[in-house]
Formats: C-alpha cells, structure tokens, sequence
C-alpha cells in the first residue's frame, strides 16, 4: 500500500498465529477435515473482527482452507498463481515446496482450472530433501553453496522435463536461487497471494470462477536424474 499510494496510506489486517501442536499434527497427517475443523473457529474470528475476506498464509493450509464455509471469501494461494500463469500464457510449469504428495495433487487439480496442462513435480526423494533443506536450513537462514547447488539442480531437472515456469510454494526456496540466472520465470506463490490480497482489498468483489479444467491435465515427474541424500 505504502509503495504504491504513499506512507499516508493504510489497509486494516487482522492476523491470527495458529502455529499449534494440534494443526501441525492435522497437517504432517493430511487430514484436511481435522484441519478445517481447526482454522474454522478461527476463520469465523478473524470475521467477527471485521475482515471482508480471509488469507490462508501458507501452501500447506491450502487443501483444509478451500474446504472451509465461511461468511466472508477465501483468496486461495493456488488462484493467485494460476492468474498469473494465464496472464503469462504458460501451461508448463514446475512446482518446488510441497511437503506431500496430497499438497501436489491439490496445486495440480486446482491449477487445471486455469488450463495449466502438465505440472512437473520432483521425484520423491528430491521432495524430501527440499523439505528437510526448508525446515532445517532456509527457515533458520543457513544458506550454504551445497544447498544452493541442490536447488539448482533440481529445478534444472524441471526444466529438462519440460517446465516452461517454476513456481515456489515454500518462500523461503527463494533464499538458495537469488544467485542463478533466471533462466525460466519463477513465480514466489506466497508474493504473488499478497499482491492478490492487496488488489482484493482495493477493489473488494466475489472471486470469479476460472474455466473448466480439461481432463489432459497430467502430473509429471522428472525421470533419471541423481538425488542429492540430506
């Protein structure tokens, strides 16, 4: 708000930490139900102070949060990103962050609402690796040659199987690929969710429903590549 219209300018933001062992535990188990039953309450909350729509901050709340029924609308992460894919015209992209293969499969269902037609997607120990470099080393700062390199390569594995765009679920992934050439667009979904939340709060208005999806829309996964252990 600030950068676009001056320091005078301001926007209400009601915030809620739900950082709890409860919906930590829903999460690590992909139980989304649980998970919904968890941030209802607290949705409903951020309502009663006054909020005219609702923001699930992290990629991992995504699949609890769609399913959630509340007064005021939910600004999915995953919508952000397929806007911004249309505006690009791609339909190839790489998706980097996931913790589960269930947080996968909801980005790829929801963003074939936005004809992204193939989502390339890290071989399962390369899934792991990222999470445990996420949690163990970005989120606490630690950025070191060895994980740049990692990240590296496993966006170049995307990009050899055909991705056209890279897309980061986890923000912090951004840390260990400042010092590459963007060679594809990478698309930091978490920017792109803020910047929708602020265009929103502009211009409040019922979230649009993007196109069918079209039954092609296939997952992919890089083939014969090395993996780096944790």
């Amino acid at each position: 708000m600030r950068h676009r219209f001056g320091h005078g300018s301001d926007i209400r933001i009601a915030t809620l930490n739900l950082h709890t062992p409860e919906l930590s535990e829903a999460l690590a188990k992909q139980s989304w139900i649980l998970a919904g039953e968890i941030l209802t309450p607290a949705a409903r909350q951020l309502v009663a102070l006054g909020a005219d729509a609702i923001v699930a901050c992290s990629s991992q709340l995504q699949p609890a949060a769609v399913r959630l029924l509340l007064d005021a609308p939910l600004l999915p992460m995953t919508d952000s990103v397929g806007t911004a894919l249309q505006t690009l015209k791609i339909k190839r992209v790489g998706l980097v962050g996931a913790i589960s293969e269930s947080e996968e499969t909801h980005w790829r269902k929801r963003l074939a609402r936005f004809q992204v037609l193939d989502v390339f997607v890290p071989v399962l120990r390369d899934r792991e690796h990222l999470a445990h470099l996420t949690i163990e080393e970005l989120q606490q700062g630690i950025v070191n040659q060895t994980t740049r390199a990692d990240v590296g390569r496993i966006v170049y594995s995307l990009r050899q199987a055909g991705a056209r765009a890279i897309v980061l679920i986890a923000p912090e992934l951004g840390l260990a690929l400042s010092h590459l050439d963007p060679v594809l667009p990478v698309l930091d979904a978490t920017e792109l969710h803020a910047l929708t939340a602020l265009e929103w709060s502009l211009n409040p208005q019922p979230p649009s429903p993007p196109a069918p999806a079209r039954p092609s829309t296939r997952e992919k996964r890089p083939r014969n590549h090395a993996t780096t252990q944790a």
